[in-house]
């Protein structure tokens, strides 16, 4: 963990098993970016808001909303221009041969690639 300047925690709240390599990450100086989740909310906790970024739902937000059935990534793709060209991007490709049509197929229809 050393000489590193930022460590990006960035799972959906409540999705990933949290262990102790951002504090490890923060005890060397690196700048926390992340969800309050896991490990997250100790070091917020212990270092003070203003020293950790965090953003996005916590992990009650997160499981009250799927299971509210209100989550539609579908609507919001076509309710966002800026995600409507991201993801049409991905459509067509990158030059690379690859086909992305069905990852952005799976996140419009789950929400989570899965």
């Amino acid at each position: 963990m050393p000489a590193a300047e930022l460590s990006e925690q960035i799972s959906m709240a409540g999705k990933e098993a949290s262990g102790t390599g951002n504090m490890k990450f923060m005890m060397n100086g690196a700048i926390t970016i992340g969800t309050m989740d896991g490990a997250n909310v100790e070091i917020c906790n212990a270092v003070g808001q203003e020293n950790i970024f965090i953003f996005g739902m916590n992990a009650q937000e997160a499981t009250e909303l799927a299971n509210s059935g209100k989550y539609s990534p579908l609507s919001i793709y076509q309710n966002s221009q800026a995600l409507h060209r991201v993801l049409d991007m991905m459509r067509q490709g990158f030059g690379d041969g690859v086909k992305y049509d069905r990852l952005v197929d799976m996140l419009l229809k789950s929400g989570n690639g899965a």
